[in-house]
Formats: structure tokens, C-alpha cells, sequence
């Protein structure tokens, strides 16, 4: 069976249509089109993938304390970088994007993409929505 992954359109009142529509194409062209293999062997193992685009040199400094080579598209975000980064998020105010760090269930990746992160959750048949009250500036 051939793995797939895509997309599906969401809403915020924080990011207009637009931006969220380009969003989710560079989400599909330069992340999940081109890893989707490494992304299900992450999720399948029921860990959390972590998707790395246009980050700012802060972010990088963050992501490379959770793990990030500084290269990567997509890596695996372990137990204690999930805890790290729930406290950081629950910090901020981010009381969604915690909870769903803390989730130790289901299929999950964060993105990391110029400025926004996005919890998402990705079904059986390789569709990503988006977890509720989770889309935040950083």
C-alpha cells in the first residue's frame, strides 16, 4: 500500500484564508510530498513528527535543543522534547498546543513554518486536520 499524506483546508480568525491556503500548499510541496515515508514511520510508532520550514535563527536555536539536526525537514521529537516543549507552549499561553503535546495517543505532527506552529492530527488514510485551537503565532 502506497502511504500518502495531504492536507485538508482550515479556518482560524488569527490567519486570513489566503495565508492559510499557502500554508498548506508549501505544507504539502516541500514537507509532506517529499517525506512521507520518514513522516508514517514516525507517527506509526506513535511518536510525534516534527516538520521544520523557514524558521527564524531563534527558532533554530529552540529546535536544536529538542533534537533538530539544523538540516532535517522532518524529525522525531522524543518524550523529554514533547515535555519541554508542552511547558513552553503552556507558558505562552498555548494551553491546546500543550494539551495535544501531552497526548500520547494518536497520529501527530508540529510544524514548525515561518512564524506559526500547527498541531496536526493525521488520520488512517493520510489526512491532516488541523487540532483544535492549536494554529499560533510564535
Amino acid at each position: 500500500m502506497q502511504r500518502r499524506c495531504y492536507g485538508a483546508g482550515f479556518m482560524s480568525e488569527s490567519f486570513p484564508q489566503r495565508q492559510l491556503e499557502r500554508l498548506l500548499r508549501r505544507l504539502h510541496d516541500e514537507v509532506i510530498g517529499l517525506n512521507t515515508d520518514l513522516i508514517h514511520a514516525i507517527v506509526d510508532r506513535g511518536a510525534v513528527a516534527c516538520a521544520v520550514l523557514d524558521v527564524s535563527p531563534e527558532a533554530k536555536t529552540a529546535l536544536r535543543a529538542l533534537g533538530w539536526d539544523g538540516a532535517s525537514v522532518v524529525f522525531e521529537l522524543d518524550h523529554i522534547a514533547l515535555s519541554r516543549l508542552a511547558r513552553a507552549f503552556e507558558s505562552d499561553g498555548r494551553k491546546a498546543g500543550a494539551h495535544w503535546l501531552r497526548t500520547r495517543r494518536g497520529r501527530r505532527v508540529l510544524l514548525f513554518l515561518s512564524g506559526a506552529t500547527v498541531c496536526f492530527n493525521l488520520s488512517d488514510d493520510g489526512e491532516m486536520t488541523v487540532a483544535p485551537g492549536t494554529l499560533a503565532s510564535t
